[in-house]
């Protein structure tokens, strides 16, 4: 998922967790068009859940430092109003899933940040998917190679990203110290520790790992939360070092 916008900052104001649960509840639920031989609606007590556990799970997420600013009408929520369905053994086959995708971006005026910091800074994507798939092809679009980010508490993988038209040219001529502001897309992955430890794994031989989700009674079941973070390289590193991954754990369904 590519940024926004190649505009640039590097300050960030804090905004409370309820700021940006405000801002995500504003938008109404939609569903992602999503195909398959045996789809069927999750029921609306489960969709509710499931909004429920994003929105505690948008909540845990911090903003970016200063000088970067939510952009509240950016925000988007949505709930996948189906999910795969096994008639034979009347189980689903896998939970359902909901994304929250949250934009921040730093004043074009502000005095937190000066003109050669907001010619760096670009906007920060912040995509939180609950029960998506951990696939590292998805990974590998984005540009360079994926590479494992050392985190004390979650599995995250990070890769350069490929920057369009007259950009490229300007992310190649960066300085050292520059460079710490490239573009980059940074993934965390949050399951049990099971699931962690194959992500790990895969990452580390360069395959897929085996799915983490598998079949749930309940659609509104929570095996995965995924966290991914686009922009500048430095600030969302600084970010994901700041992300509670033990408090977004004791999310997930036991």
């Amino acid at each position: 998922m590519p940024p926004r916008s190649t505009r640039s900052p590097l300050l960030v104001v804090g905004v409370p967790a309820m700021a940006i649960a405000a801002a995500i509840a504003t938008v109404a639920l939609s569903g992602a068009a999503v195909t398959g031989p045996a789809m069927k609606t999750i029921p609306a007590v489960a969709q509710s859940t499931l909004r429920r556990s994003l929105e505690k799970a948008a909540g845990l997420v911090p903003p970016p430092e200063k000088p970067y600013v939510l952009d509240s009408e950016g925000a988007k929520l949505e709930i996948d109003p189906r999910a795969p369905w096994d008639p034979t053994s009347r189980i689903w086959t896998r939970p359902g899933r909901a994304t929250a995708e949250l934009y921040y971006e730093t004043p074009g005026d502000g005095p937190e940040a000066s003109a050669e910091e907001r010619e760096l800074l670009g906007p920060i994507e912040v995509s939180i998917e609950l029960n998506g798939e951990s696939r590292l092809a998805d990974l590998g679009s984005e540009g360079g190679t994926p590479r494992i980010l050392p985190l004390r508490d979650a599995v995250a993988v990070e890769i350069s990203t490929i920057v369009p038209g007259s950009a490229e040219g300007r992310v190649a001529s960066m300085t050292p110290g520059q460079s710490a502001f490239r573009p980059a897309a940074l993934t965390m992955f949050i399951g049990d520790p099971r699931t962690e430890a194959g992500i790990r794994s895969a990452l580390k031989r360069g395959s897929d790992p085996p799915s983490a989700l598998g079949r749930a009674r309940n659609p509104a079941t929570l095996r995965l939360i995924s966290i991914r973070l686009h922009g500048p390289k430095e600030p969302i590193e600084v970010l994901a070092r700041r992300i509670p991954a033990a408090s977004l754990r004791a999310l997930l369904s036991r």
